[in-house]
């Protein structure tokens, strides 16, 4: 692993910790330990999944949160948007009226996260995936990888080394504006993270996604922004203000951030696992070389995948049926 500080997302607010130790029994690599009644964070240990986030009763540990005005620094403001957000909203709230209400809080372009799938499905007719090892394990949840890198690092030669479909949507959208003449200096590509772990990767220097994206927005902060906007503009469409173009996006591709969406479309025997607590219990198995006949590892830190992620408002449940629904 690259000796290089890691960007941490998570921290303790101290004024509202009571020690109470709920983070701490839920912290699946025991990075957290009370000292002097408060709760610590050993950032040796932590691989920013917020599991100790979504059990604090205090609201104690909070994650970091960037300006949302910085995207006004830049006159062509590209949000890449994870399939999810749709998932987040009740079924009344259209496509098309969430798109268009991306385009007035502010942005001037909207790419889904997971194009990506189907660029490299075009390019390779299927989904290319390579590692020195097998099972070639999926690099898409940067909490597995970190976890890969702190507790595991006889598997680092299985993760995939192919970028993630935010990458390559990322790469597709900065490519496609300066095809049409504008500046490099004037694109600002900006993710929207339903985690803590794809915050932590953008701001850390040399990462896969640093320099690719300019900034993450918490989705939580921003689903609050079109909500007010939605309810501001309701009868937008009726009025026959600016219809906004969908981005392009094929069903099973807007699956890929659900358990299963990834390993469906790989090659050969794959297996799926969701949550940080059971992806540890099987890294523990194929460490120990008893799964060497498996093909590829769908491996996701939250529960049902990113639609569990700690700043996604909806209920997990709910928001993954509607997801499976506009993929049909």
């Amino acid at each position: 692993m690259p000796d290089r500080p890691f960007h941490h997302t998570l921290a303790v607010r101290e004024d509202l910790c009571q020690g109470c130790t709920h983070c701490m029994k839920r912290c699946p690599t025991e990075a957290i330990r009370i000292t002097g009644g408060k709760a610590h964070v050993n950032p040796e240990r932590c691989v920013d999944c917020g599991q100790c986030m979504d059990v604090c009763p205090h609201d104690a540990i909070v994650i970091e949160q960037n300006d949302f005005q910085q995207i006004f620094g830049y006159r062509h403001r590209v949000a890449i948007v994870p399939s999810l957000m749709i998932g987040q909203f009740e079924d009344e709230v259209a496509e098309m009226d969430m798109i268009g209400a991306f385009h007035s809080i502010g942005f001037t372009h909207v790419h889904y996260a997971e194009f990506g799938v189907d660029i490299l499905k075009t390019l390779g007719n299927k989904i290319s995936v390579y590692a020195d090892a097998h099972p070639v394990v999926s690099s898409y949840c940067p909490a597995v990888v970190r976890l890969i890198q702190l507790r595991y690092p006889t598997l680092l030669p299985n993760v995939n080394l192919m970028r993630t479909p935010a990458q390559i949507t990322a790469l597709y959208a900065r490519a496609s504006l300066e095809a049409h003449g504008c500046a490099p200096e004037d694109i600002g590509i900006f993710y929207i993270t339903p985690c803590a772990a794809k915050y932590a990767q953008i701001k850390t220097p040399g990462s896969a996604t640093s320099g690719l994206i300019q900034g993450g927005l918490n989705l939580d902060h921003v689903f609050n922004l079109l909500q007010r906007d939605l309810a501001k503009n309701s009868d937008r469409t009726r009025k026959g203000t600016p219809t906004w173009e969908s981005p392009a996006i094929t069903g099973p591709a807007f699956l890929w951030s659900l358990t299963k969406g990834e390993s469906s479309m790989m090659q050969g025997r794959t297996l799926s696992v969701d949550e940080v607590h059971n992806v540890i219990e099987f890294l523990e198995l194929v460490e120990d070389e008893r799964h060497e006949n498996l093909d590829f590892l769908e491996l996701r830190a939250c529960d049902t995948g990113c639609t569990g992620g700690i700043l996604t408002p909806r209920n997990r449940f709910l928001a993954t049926e509607r997801i499976k629904h506009h993929a049909a």
